[in-house]
């Protein structure tokens, strides 16, 4: 089963992100043979900001992006929308692409 998950809200503007994050870990964690594939873009890319500590969220986009990762999903996100908000650097393991690809 392949799964494409697209998030384009903010980590932490509502529960949208979060909501499509927590999917594909539970999709994971229900079906083994479950391919799952995240891709970010607009302010969804704020996801994968390394060390985040978010004071208000209950929870860290962060590392729930770690455990998917950790867990065999693959996150990729848009390359033009990351460099539209300056220097980021990216969690380990999520990978640079494009809406293209």
């Amino acid at each position: 089963m392949k799964i494409l998950i697209v998030l384009n809200e903010g980590p932490y503007a509502n529960e949208r992100s979060y909501n499509g994050l927590r999917t594909g870990i539970q999709l994971l964690n229900q079906f083994k043979e479950a391919e799952v594939n995240i891709y970010l873009f607009s302010d969804a890319v704020g996801c994968i900001v390394k060390n985040q500590k978010p004071s208000a969220a209950k929870y860290n986009a962060g590392e729930l992006i770690t455990e998917l990762i950790t867990k065999g999903a693959r996150i990729k996100l848009c390359k033009s929308c990351l460099d539209a908000r300056g220097s980021v650097e990216p969690i380990n393991g999520v990978e640079i692409s494009n809406m293209v690809e």
